[in-house]
């Protein structure tokens, strides 16, 4: 599955043919612990404008090996499914919800709309799966 990625170079690879190494940090605002993608080039430029206190050196377009679209929960087009069986199972938080639902019922993690972009967020567990790099796009 084709996504895209923000990085900083001194943080994370940004050579195509490379392997993307590193999660997504677990801040209580995130669905759950996981790698955090867009889904195409113009949702990482609509984050970009959302001023979000990082700090960006490129945009790579990775390849998730063995993942397609059909292996994520998609919130766009059902936004209160995590939601509805959270509040059935008596679930604490969405944070907690949201990879309990996807183990359940063998999902590698959601599709989100924030805002103005999309997200694709990838399940801790599967974060060891290869992310290739195949292109890097520097920002100015």
């Amino acid at each position: 599955m084709i996504a895209y990625r923000l990085v900083n170079e001194a943080y994370d690879s940004v050579i195509p043919g490379g392997l993307l190494k590193r999660t997504s940090d677990n801040s209580n605002q995130k669905f759950g612990p996981g790698t955090y993608f867009f889904l195409d080039r113009d949702d990482a430029f609509q984050f970009l404008q959302s001023k979000s206190g990082y700090s960006y050196t490129h945009l790579i377009k990775c390849d998730i090996e063995g993942c397609d679209r059909e292996r994520f929960v998609d919130l766009i087009a059902q936004p209160n499914l995590i939601s509805r069986w959270r509040n059935v199972r008596n679930i604490s938080s969405i944070r907690k919800a949201t990879p309990e639902y996807c183990r359940e019922h063998n999902f590698y993690g959601i599709i989100i709309s924030l805002q103005r972009w999309r997200e694709l967020m990838l399940l801790e567990e599967f974060t060891n799966t290869p992310i290739h790099i195949l292109e890097a796009e520097r920002l100015s």
